[in-house]
Formats: structure tokens, sequence, C-alpha cells
């Protein structure tokens, strides 16, 4: 390829982005992953390093404005940021980079990044009862209402599938997986198809031209 692929996982809370794409990487090693900058403390069995890079507030700030992240945003009051040298190097490199990120993000990032070289996956819980299953599940120690609430914020977010090059039903982890992967190849073989001056399949649609 002439340059790398970003691949953007999204999804709702509790869909199971995260997971997926640690098995993308488990199952094909060529594929590349920077872990996040964040100002949120580690969840239970969080690595610093390796699931997030775990920073202060104020070295995070100190990091934006010296221009470090590609890209920034805001969760509540906590933030994030993807490593700009890092990310660019990889895409100069034409390696398949990817990063996990909430529907929010991932619609400001694909801003950046259009076209052939991004695609977008978006995984989805696929029944109500699962998707309040795995809420619930998350949400120890809040009031009746306030789970409720949650639930309802977190369905609305589940149906946010416009424009997403491939949308995902989260039934089985190793199918969504399966189904990844093929996604990744397809775009890729689309890709190499292209730059070899080729007439691509005519049954492969890119969204966002």
């Amino acid at each position: 390829m002439k340059q790398g692929m970003l691949v953007i996982i999204t999804g709702c809370s509790g869909a199971g982005k995260k997971t997926v794409r640690r098995r993308l990487r488990e199952d094909n090693p060529d594929l590349t992953y920077y872990p996040l900058y964040t100002t949120r403390l580690p969840k239970k069995k969080e690595q610093p390093g390796k699931d997030f890079c775990f920073i202060s507030e104020a070295e995070f700030l100190d990091k934006e404005k010296e221009g470090d992240f590609l890209f920034s945003y805001k969760e509540g009051k906590l933030c994030y940021g993807i490593d700009k040298k890092a990310t660019e190097k990889a895409l100069s490199e034409g390696k398949v980079l990817l990063v996990d990120l909430s529907h929010p993000a991932a619609k400001e990032l694909r801003k950046l990044y259009k076209g052939r070289y991004t695609l977008t996956i978006d995984i989805v819980i696929p029944t109500e009862d699962v998707l309040e299953s795995r809420v619930r599940r998350g949400l120890h120690g809040l009031s009746p209402y306030q789970i409720h609430k949650a639930v309802r914020e977190v369905s609305a977010d589940n149906k946010d599938t416009a424009d997403y090059d491939v949308v995902l039903n989260n039934y089985e982890l190793k199918r969504t997986v399966k189904r990844c992967n093929q996604a990744i190849q397809g775009r890729l073989n689309y890709i190499n198809t292209v730059e070899e001056g080729k007439e691509p399949p005519a049954t492969y649609i890119i969204k966002r031209p």
C-alpha cells in the first residue's frame, strides 16, 4: 500500500469494541495498536502502557499544548488522546493501525481521515436484553433510576449505526472477530487493486469516497 490503513472500531458502552480489538491483534500480530493517553484511573486488570497510557490532567494538557496528539477529546471530565508521532509513523510505513473509540470520538476522527485508507467498524449489542444486562453489570451501587437512565442512553447510542462502513452484531465474539478480519482484508484487497490500476469488484462499495 502507498500508505497505511486506519481501522476505527467503535460501539456503545459494553458492545465489546476493546475486546474485539484485543482479539484481532492476538489473531494477527501484524496489526498495530498504540494505547490512548487518558486522565482516568486504570480499571481492574488494565495494564498501563498496554491498555492505556495513564497520565495526570496537567501532563495531558502539556502534551496537548505541545501538539503531541493527533486527535484528543473529552468524555465527561476525562481526557483522551491519540499519539501523533506514533500514528503518523505507522501509517507512513504502510501498517494497519487499530483504534477503538466511542461513537462521538470515532465520528470526529474520521473527519480527519476519510476515504479508502480508513475503515470504520461499528460493534452493536444484538438485543435489548443483552444490552441491559451488560449495562447493569457495570453500574453497581447506583439507584434504579440511574441505572434505567443509563440503559436508555446506551440503548440510543447502540442504535447510532449511520455512516459506518461495517456494522456487526456482536452475537458471539469469535464470529465477530472473524467478520472484522474479513472486513479488514476486503478493504486491503480493494486498496491494492485500485493502486495497481485495476478495476475493483463491482460489489465492493465504500460509503465515503
